[in-house]
Formats: C-alpha cells, structure tokens, sequence
C-alpha cells in the first residue's frame, strides 16, 4: 500500500481588492470615525439599578404633582475614547395601563460635564424643532421625529425633553 502525497503548500492571499475612486465607501457613515481610524460604535460598559433614588428631575416632577417613577438606571456608556454616563427614568401611567402609551421612558446625559449639558441643550433644540416640523438646525434636514411624537402622544403636543439633573 503506497502512502499518499502531501498536500500541496497553501497559497498566498491575495491581495486586498481596492475601490474605484468613484466608488461609494462601503461602510455606514456613523462608523467612518476619524482620519485616525475607525471610530468603535457606541457600547454599554455597565448599568446600576437604583430604584428608590430620585433623580432631580425625578424630584421637581413629584413636586409639582406628578408621579414618582418606578424605577432608575444610570448607565455608562462608551462613546469614543470617553465614557458618558446617562440617568433613565422609568414612569408608568395607571390610565393607560394595558397599552403601551403606559410606560414613559425619560433618558438624558447626566450632568458630570459640560460636553453632557451642550448634549441636553443640543436635543432640546432638536425636539422643538422637529415638533414645529421645521428642520434641524444642523443639518437642514427635516425628519419625522415630531410627527411621530404627536402620534404617541395623542396629538397634544407634549414632547419629553431632556430634564435637569
């Protein structure tokens, strides 16, 4: 019995395929990152529960009658070489309990820093105009974020905007 050959040496990759200088880039424009590289898309690095802690929010919202929420989240997350922290609220409404208009979920950077600020500033720039429907003040580019909002807020308007902590 005659022993079979070995196999022949692998064969070297090929080279990278390169992109026509008219071709579009292939890769999302939230993830082209910087002329340092590719920027790493936004990742959670930890959360922490704390249900009997107010926020401040939390607080000028009871004191001015409304509801306590029934639970809070601070959650950190990675955006970049920095690590934002943002403070979630959690709100149920017992007169519409069984639909999903129940649950409020209020959600903004934590105020540890200037950058958190002009983010809660920028957002409720951008939510006032999109509820006017006129465009981003940015960009130009108008969007339907308001008109959703009056959808599921019943049409009255009401949009939760970023809150102070």
């Amino acid at each position: 019995m005659s022993i079979p050959p070995p196999p022949p040496p692998p064969t070297a990759p090929s080279p990278p395929r390169r992109r026509l200088p008219d071709a579009p880039d292939p890769a999302p424009a939230a993830r082209r990152g910087s002329a340092d590289g590719p920027s790493e898309p936004p990742a959670l690095v930890r959360f922490m529960g704390k249900p009997h802690d107010l926020s401040p929010l939390a607080r000028w919202r009871v004191f001015v009658g409304g509801t306590a929420p029934f639970d809070r989240h601070d959650w950190w997350v990675k955006r970049g070489d920095q690590e934002v922290r943002y403070v979630i609220d959690y709100y149920f409404d017992d007169s519409k309990a069984g639909t999903p208009e129940a649950f409020e979920i209020v959600t903004r950077p934590a105020l540890d820093s200037v950058g958190s600020a002009v983010d809660r500033i920028k957002m409720g720039i951008y939510t006032a105009f999109a509820q006017y429907g006129l465009p981003c003040p940015v960009t130009l580019k108008s969007g339907d974020f308001g008109k959703k909002v009056l959808e599921v807020e019943g049409g009255q308007g009401s949009v939760a905007r970023a809150g102070s902590d």
